[in-house]
């Protein structure tokens, strides 16, 4: 099973191909295989941004899409239904903020013991 280390490079490998781009140790960034960072900034969020507009082209009209999109579609909303539902099981923030401060509380009255 290949490390974490040998997985990044493969990933950013990927990418830098991915884009069109030649892949070549005394190009711009040679420490490109070293990173698992995309090498051009702002790409995550481009991505993203197409994430969310194939996701609102599938709420409108699902007839509309290619059968490559309509499944990319489904997996998108696959996907958040299972992170709503796993934020659904988390304890809600109200409790923890109690437990923090109870926890903050305890804290602070074992500190006046120690001194007085």
């Amino acid at each position: 099973m290949p490390t974490r280390v040998v997985r990044g490079r493969a990933q950013s490998a990927s990418r830098y191909l991915d884009l069109g781009l030649e892949l070549s140790t005394s190009s711009v960034a040679p420490n490109l295989l070293l990173t698992r960072s995309c090498p051009i900034p702002g790409q995550d969020q481009a991505h993203v941004e197409e994430n969310k507009r194939l996701r609102e082209r599938y709420a409108k009209d699902k007839a509309s899409l290619t059968e490559e999109e309509r499944a990319r579609a489904e997996t998108l909303l696959a996907r958040d239904e299972r992170k709503k539902q796993k934020k659904a099981q988390r304890a809600p923030v109200p409790a923890l903020r109690q437990k923090r401060d109870e926890w903050r509380q305890h804290r602070r009255e074992q500190a006046v013991g120690r001194q007085g």
